[in-house]
């Protein structure tokens, strides 16, 4: 997608070169609100059917159940050798990022502001928990729902190159979406 990206960028600079608008474009922002009600706010209210809030009931508060659920997942986040067997010792927890070019640049390309470098810098993070960036540009969600799609090379030769195997992988951070939708 980057030659869409870059004919777009070339012809708006042709368009502004022979003049066709102006080279100083401003934004409207006489709108400042839509209306819409965030969800967390909107209670049992609905947007286009769907109950607000960010539990069931149109709730904020994380039911207790799934609170105890969450819990009983990460405590079963261990190091691993390299075959899936625990290792407390030599170990790795891996956590990986999937997704396209919006997935790595909040996860590790967008610079310091990242969460890989502010992770990787916070001296209370756990010194077995290697952290791996598997987000690629242009790589969107159908790209990921293929098997056969050269993103999983990808993410196993980034893998690899931090030490890392498949099975050492125990949390992913995801951040999917489909490239250009129409709808």
């Amino acid at each position: 997608m980057r030659t869409h990206i870059t004919l777009r960028a070339l012809s708006s600079l042709f368009v502004v070169a022979l003049g066709i608008m102006p080279s100083v474009v401003r934004g409207d922002c006489s709108l400042t609100t839509t209306g819409n009600i965030p969800l967390p706010d909107l209670g049992t209210g609905t947007y286009q059917g769907f109950e607000g809030g960010l539990y069931p009931n149109g709730n904020d508060t994380r039911p207790a159940q799934h609170l105890a659920a969450g819990l009983s997942e990460a405590n079963q986040v261990k190091p691993l050798d390299a075959t899936g067997n625990s290792d407390n010792s030599h170990g790795i927890i891996g956590l990986i990022s999937i997704g396209m070019s919006n997935a790595t640049d909040e996860f590790a390309s967008g610079g310091d502001v990242s969460f890989k470098p502010q992770a990787d810098a916070d001296p209370s993070k756990n010194p077995q928990l290697t952290i791996v960036d598997g987000a690629q540009g242009g790589k969107d969600a159908a790209a990921w729902a293929d098997p056969n799609n050269d993103a999983w090379a990808n993410l196993a030769l980034r893998l690899s190159t931090a030490g890392v195997s498949p099975a050492q992988v125990q949390v992913v951070w995801m951040k999917q979406a489909l490239e250009n939708p129409i709808n």
